[in-house]
């Protein structure tokens, strides 16, 4: 290896310190709120650390925290893009998160019920409980908005839930509109 040149590490794999690191903020965050108190700098820096050399979960944990509990936009927008990352490189905590935030409608993420289904989805196939949860109660409640209707679709109007088979038909369209717009809504400058 030439000096100078920069060793890339395959995606999901980190290495034996980033691993340790992780798991030690992970405890020491844990030890935090357990006392009702909002982790301390040094073990998110820990954890920053740890997702910045490619740790999955700590990107999930990091981003989660700062997006649910960040003191500023800043703050929240960062940890919902560590959030996107860690969902998709498969983490189900993330994806569930970030489904989340898709039904939503805040300052980050325009609601958009397609990609709520889609990560929603994602995380109930890799066995997330509340997302296969939220799923179903989402279906109910279509249903019972198509069942209140007293018009029927016409014959060329497509279902507007159909989680599986949608998923499947449009992951071109999603991972399009994903890397096009991501779903995010541009901030207005002051």
């Amino acid at each position: 290896m030439a000096v100078g040149s920069v060793h890339k590490q395959p995606k999901n794999q980190h290495s034996w310190f980033a691993n340790l690191v992780y798991i030690f903020a992970t405890r020491f965050i844990n030890l935090q709120c357990t006392r009702a108190q909002y982790p301390s700098r040094f073990p998110l820096k820990l954890l920053q650390y740890a997702a910045e050399q490619g740790h999955i979960k700590a990107m999930s944990g990091l981003g989660r925290l700062l997006y649910s509990s960040g003191a500023c936009r800043a703050e929240r927008r960062s940890g919902l893009e560590y959030v996107r990352t860690a969902a998709k490189s498969s983490d189900s905590d993330a994806q569930f998160v970030l489904g989340t935030a898709y039904l939503e409608d805040d300052v980050f993420t325009q609601k958009n019920k397609q990609l709520a289904i889609h990560w929603l989805a994602l995380a109930a196939d890799s066995g997330h409980t509340q997302a296969a949860q939220k799923l179903r109660v989402l279906a109910q409640q279509e249903s019972e908005s198509q069942s209140q209707s007293s018009t029927t679709p016409s014959s060329n109007e497509a279902p507007a839930f159909s989680a599986a088979p949608q998923r499947a038909e449009n992951k071109e369209s999603l991972e399009s509109k994903d890397v096009d717009k991501q779903g995010f809504r541009q901030l207005e400058s002051a």
